[in-house]
């Protein structure tokens, strides 16, 4: 039966709703893009030129202090200089110097003695007799016996010192230092080769500056302090307004300062420009984002309208093989996908009948499988319960052979002791027969009543009662308390008083593999305490019982496989592997509980022991 779509439901009509919601979502979406790229196009290129800027300033910087360290190494070779230093004459080196100053057009010169005394100063603002050495200028000069240029801050504002070592006959005379301010003249010279404006600040106050768009310079920061700090330390760029002006700025550290001096230099740009160039940019890079945009869906217009009809036929042919009538083949010349998934469908209509016949012949015979694997299943767990019983049974028998051993050689010496008495002719007194038989006849009870008592704790009912666990994890052990002790490994119990509807003799073989396994691991350990720990406590509406042995633990790499059919590390005359697979088959299924093993860590006797913890959970109520 043909299915009719409306109009509303048909592909084409949701491209054409589509495209239209990704016209405007595009359209938008280009604006923002184009906003962006423009945005970080204009400011990357910006940040390029204020570091150009930075770089001729430093560079200028530089160079002035380049030749202040020429005039100082010129002029330390004076002969007057030198024996006026030697005389510590006053008068004769404020002479030198003021002449020096002059003929080199500096603006301060400084002259130390060896140690760092200030002999005689012209320009600067330091006292005469006072040591300079605190600078980094005078102590790094002294330290690397070599020329060093530093920028200092005297009188508000910035000033480059050179400094050059005056020696007579290897002998250090002294320290010769030339500076040059960096004024406003200065800066307006660097800004000849750009076109930013340049201001040179100390800590919040303006040093030096250019301009900046009025025939005034700067008297204070165009920025609060806060805000200049963070442009200094995030690199940033920022858009403000300086009187009436509209300025990007930019905030960069100044090198070579003294360690006592803080200064940076603050770079602008008139916005105007930047403005202009942002706009043409934007304008450019949307044009270019739009035009892109609007052929992509013209171009999908075109696709979609193409291959809507095509999927109409697949649609049609495959309505009728879905009611079981063969669809006619569909020709298709599109050269591409369409074509190939075309003749695929026509393949699969050809090949549907012959797949039929062949999935019915496939789900006979997988019925027959799954009836063999189900059968085959239950015979190996029937298997697996037959070898856990007889391994069971092995345990048993080795439990009651190591039960009568001792009351078994107590009747053989008693009989013995009668046999050679009436064989050497010894008269066997009645109290001493009467006594003798009464200890066979005890010992025989006693066996008795262990037979008794494994008979009890291997009855194969499978009827829930309620049952004391204390009493039967006590019995348990009682049992086997023999063999432990004959390995002296003791067993250490923390149970409490609690009654549980349960099967009996399934959680009996539990402990019974569980104490079998502890026994079997401190058997053969050399080691001067071997515990056995049981615990068991109620939490919540769960019963928890521990079994743990200070035996070394369980490997880490086979920890997870414990639980396994026939995973042994025993060897094979010792241990078939099943004892704790059915364990946990018994802990799962039949009690509706859960079974864990992990390696901890305790004290005992105030040494740290490593052994495996096996972990029962059984809920409190009806299982």
């Amino acid at each position: 039966m043909k299915i009719k779509i409306p109009f509303y439901r048909k592909i084409f009509f949701k491209a054409m709703i589509g495209l239209s919601f990704l016209l405007a979502l595009g359209f938008f979406g280009t604006y923002y893009i184009a906003q962006k790229y423009v945005h970080s196009v204009i400011y990357e290129d910006l940040k390029k030129e204020f570091d150009v800027a930075q770089n001729i300033t430093e560079n200028f910087i530089t160079f002035i202090g380049q030749t202040s360290q020429v005039w100082a190494s010129r002029i330390i070779y004076n002969q007057d200089l030198r024996e006026g230093i030697k005389q510590k004459d006053s008068n004769k080196l404020d002479l030198f110097l003021k002449k020096n100053k002059k003929e080199i057009s500096s603006d301060a010169i400084i002259l130390l003695d060896a140690k760092g005394q200030l002999l005689s100063q012209i320009g600067s603002s330091h006292e005469k007799n006072s040591y300079l050495s605190y600078l980094d200028i005078v102590s790094q000069t002294l330290k690397t016996k070599s020329s060093v240029t530093k920028i200092a801050r005297e009188r508000e504002s910035f000033i480059i010192y050179s400094s050059s070592l005056i020696y007579e006959d290897d002998v250090l005379l002294g320290i010769m230092m030339i500076g040059y301010f960096i004024n406003d003249i200065f800066l307006e010279n660097i800004k000849n080769n750009t076109q930013l404006e340049i201001a040179l600040i100390g800590n919040s106050a303006v040093m030096s500056s250019t301009k900046w768009g009025e025939q005034n310079n700067l008297d204070t920061l165009v920025v609060n302090y806060i805000t200049y700090q963070r442009l200094l330390k995030k690199d940033e760029i920022k858009n403000i307004i300086y009187k009436n002006r509209s300025y990007v700025i930019a905030a960069k550290p100044l090198k070579d300062l003294e360690s006592l001096t803080e200064g940076s230099i603050l770079l602008g740009l008139s916005n105007d420009a930047f403005l202009m160039q942002q706009e043409k940019v934007f304008n450019q890079t949307f044009i270019w984002f739009l035009s892109i945009f609007v052929f992509s869906i013209a171009l999908m217009l075109f696709f979609i309208s193409r291959y809507t009809n095509i999927l109409e036929k697949l649609n049609q042919s495959a309505q009728k093989m879905s009611t079981q009538e063969v669809p006619e083949p569909l020709l298709l010349s599109t050269n591409d996908e369409l074509e190939s998934l075309a003749n695929s469908f026509n393949h699969m209509v050809n090949a549907i009948d012959g797949k039929n016949e062949e999935l019915r012949a496939i789900n006979n015979d997988l019925e027959v499988k799954i009836k063999d694997a189900v059968q085959e299943i239950r015979d190996k767990d029937t298997l697996l319960q037959e070898q856990s019983k007889m391994a069971a049974l092995g345990e048993l028998l080795a439990n009651i052979a190591h039960q009568w051993r001792q009351p078994l050689s107590a009747i053989t010496t008693n009989v013995t002791g009668l046999q050679i008495q009436k064989e050497y002719g010894v008269e066997v007194k009645d109290d001493e027969l009467i006594e003798k038989l009464k200890n066979i006849n005890t010992t025989a009870q006693h066996m008795s009543e262990t037979i008794e008592s494994f008979r009890d704790f291997y009855k194969s009912d499978k009827e829930m009662k309620k049952v004391n666990i204390k009493h039967l994890i006590e019995k348990t052990i009682k049992l086997l308390q023999s063999k432990f002790d004959h390995k002296d490994i003791q067993i250490i119990t923390d149970l409490e008083d609690i009654e549980v509807e349960i099967l009996e003799g399934e959680l009996i073989q539990v402990f019974m593999n569980l104490l079998s396994n502890a026994y079997d691991v401190l058997e053969d350990k050399k080691q001067e305490e071997k515990v056995v720990m049981v615990d068991m406590h109620a939490h919540d509406q769960y019963l928890i019982c521990e079994v743990k042995d200070n035996g070394g633990g369980v490997q880490k790499d086979i920890i997870n496989k414990v639980f396994d059919p026939y995973f042994t590390t025993k060897h094979q005359s010792r241990g078939t592997g099943i004892g704790l697979y059915m364990s946990a088959q018994m802990i799962k299924n039949h009690l509706h509980g859960d079974i864990g093993v992990y390696n901890e860590t305790f004290e005992y006797k105030n040494i740290n022991y490593t052994g495996a913890n096996f972990k029962i959970t059984l809920h409190k109520g009806a299982s």
